[in-house]
């Protein structure tokens, strides 16, 4: 019987290791990264793990399989010793290693308590890579593979740390790109501005664009024409949105999209107005950087040409603006490179007029209505100072 008993332990702990795996694959890794950030030992943990490269991952599963196939021995040579036949023997451990299995997968992929054995985890792994070590780097390969994950590092903890300083205003869409439709529009329009744009979600209006009273999805209007919703309108199928202050964090707003489940928030301004919307991409993108879909529209807003001159969308931000030109440029009412230009103009200036600032020269190449759409920038001959103003 100590077989029996020593297979059924070695296989609690593969089943337990398993259950740790399937918890990491699952598991949030930008959240994760701002619990760490926020000093959760747990988090940190779990940060560290999901930080390894290929090979420690590879090696947890090693592990896993191994301590699985130990148990099965075990077992199928306890019950064989205490007088089972040896194939009713090896039947019974593989039907009963097969079921451990399954519900320790399952419990790895929808019990959040499975976060709680990712310390068996990083011990495993770290077992297996003492007996297999993988192959020798040069030491040339070795210092480009540690600079890169250096700058990897920095940068995931930079992105963090600006992340928990963020605001909606800075990452939400403002009113004036809102797609949106109104609550007496038909779903066969809806259907229409659906097809048009791509989109999954839209506002919906009750009057002007400060009357946001609901959110329109394209999956229920599907819903409705495949049964054939004759007459319907989008207050038919509109759901309640959820409102924020242009002022919230974006780690809070964050956490609570998760939370209810929410993809879209439309942003609210001082004075109870639209300021804009945003939604959970915007908010991942501030972490991992840009999201491509096949619905996105890929429109340059930003694009260098020699000489150092950049041709950049008004709606560039303008601190990522200033990272590019190794320079520190002014950000106080505004986010957006068209903002600062319109603060040095004082006015909606004119295509061909030229602003410089902080040694920055940006020249106005397309004006929609009141909106500066395209800017040239590059940097001046001569650094400006501290002051704004314009040169022509």
């Amino acid at each position: 019987m100590t077989l029996v008993w020593l297979g059924a332990a070695v296989m609690v702990i593969a089943a337990l290791l398993r259950m740790g795996l399937g918890a990491l694959a699952r598991m949030d890794r930008a959240g994760e990264a701002q619990a760490a950030v926020e000093g959760h030992p747990r988090a940190q943990r779990h940060n560290r793990i999901l930080g390894w490269d290929r090979w420690m991952v590879v090696a947890g599963w090693r592990m896993e399989g191994a301590l699985t196939i130990l148990a099965v021995i075990l077992l199928t040579a306890g019950l064989s010793l205490y007088g089972q036949g040896g194939w009713s023997a090896a039947a019974v451990t593989v039907v009963t290693t097969l079921l451990v299995r399954m519900v320790a997968g399952w419990a790895g992929r929808h019990w959040h308590g499975a976060e709680r054995v990712s310390g068996l985890v990083e011990l495993s792994a770290r077992f297996h890579s003492r007996l297999w070590r993988p192959p020798l780097l040069s030491d040339t390969d070795a210092a480009d593979s540690a600079e890169q994950d250096i700058s990897e590092e920095k940068e995931m903890i930079s992105s963090v740390l600006e992340f928990s300083d963020t605001i909606v205003r800075e990452v939400m869409v403002p009113r004036t790109d809102m797609v949106t439709v109104t609550v007496d529009a038909e779903l066969d329009e809806l259907a229409g501005i659906v097809k048009e744009f791509g989109f999954s979600r839209f506002p919906v209006l009750d009057g002007g664009i400060d009357r946001v009273v609901g959110m329109a999805l394209a999956k229920d209007l599907i819903s409705i024409l495949v049964v054939g919703g004759n007459g319907a309108t989008v207050k038919d199928i509109q759901r309640t949105p959820l409102y924020v202050p242009e002022t919230k964090a974006v780690s809070d707003l964050l956490r609570e999209m998760r939370r209810n489940g929410d993809h879209m928030a439309v942003v609210i301004d001082e004075h109870g107005g639209t300021a804009g919307l945003v939604t959970i991409e915007d908010l991942l993108e501030e972490l991992v950087g840009e999201i491509v879909d096949e619905h996105d529209e890929h429109d340059e807003w930003l694009r260098a040409e020699e000489g150092g001159v950049w041709h950049v969308d008004g709606r560039y931000p303008v601190d990522d603006m200033g990272d590019l030109l190794g320079v520190t440029l002014p950000q106080e009412e505004w986010d957006t490179v068209g903002g600062l230009v319109l603060a040095l103009a004082g006015r909606v200036p004119e295509v061909g007029e030229t602003f410089s600032t902080h040694g920055v020269e940006f020249g106005v190449r397309e004006v929609l209505g009141h909106r500066l759409a395209k800017l040239r920038v590059q940097r001046s001959g001569e650094m400006l100072g501290e002051g704004m103003r314009a040169v022509g």
